[in-house]
């Protein structure tokens, strides 16, 4: 999957997110899946909105396809999200992680 060049960096509408990095490092085209990943299980409607008109509705869902995600509860959302969508899960349940699909 490719990103765009317009796409480089993250808006600062997400920088509350990632409080634990310099944000200025975060690159898009390099981080996407944990970019997501973080978006999804920290973020509010807003966030996950702003996400994917940046990167694009196609992408974006690809990439939620393929996310780890810790909590349950937000593991069967975006589990709902997807079938709706129409878009199959690239995961596999493990006992230690729980995955989107």
């Amino acid at each position: 999957m490719k990103i765009s060049p317009s796409s480089l960096t993250l808006p600062s509408r997400l920088h509350r997110l990632f409080w634990d990095v310099n944000v200025s490092e975060v690159r898009l085209p390099d981080h996407a899946g944990w970019v997501v990943e973080r978006v999804l299980e920290y973020g509010d409607l807003e966030d996950v909105q702003a996400l994917a008109r940046l990167i694009g509705r196609g992408p974006f869902l690809e990439l939620v396809a393929r996310a780890r995600i810790p909590s349950s509860k937000t593991k069967r959302f975006w589990d709902q999200v997807l079938k709706l969508e129409g878009v199959s899960c690239t995961r596999k349940s493990s006992r230690e992680t729980v995955w989107i699909c």
